[in-house]
């Protein structure tokens, strides 16, 4: 039981907010106008919350921007490319 302790404690330091009525909402918002999953726009939506400015994506549409966030393939452009963009 102590290593389930010790794996929330390493992670504690991403975020420990719940998702909230608001997210949700979001959620179904940015599902409603794209073909992304559920899961997806959850992420989205959680990234739009805390005022994200690109969102890292293998899988979502590299260079779409959703309410200000753009989401960008790792793998389409440098690092340096995606900071420059900021």
């Amino acid at each position: 039981m102590d290593e389930v302790f010790e794996a929330d404690d390493s992670i504690a330091f991403l975020g420990q907010s719940p998702v909230t009525a608001s997210t949700t909402q979001l959620a179904r918002t940015i599902r409603a106008n794209t073909a992304y999953s559920w899961w997806d726009c959850l992420l989205l939506a959680s990234a739009l919350e805390l005022n994200c400015t690109h969102f890292l994506s293998k899988d979502l549409q590299d260079s779409q921007t959703i309410q200000g966030l753009t989401i960008v393939s790792p793998f389409a452009h440098s690092p340096d490319q995606i900071l420059v963009s900021r």
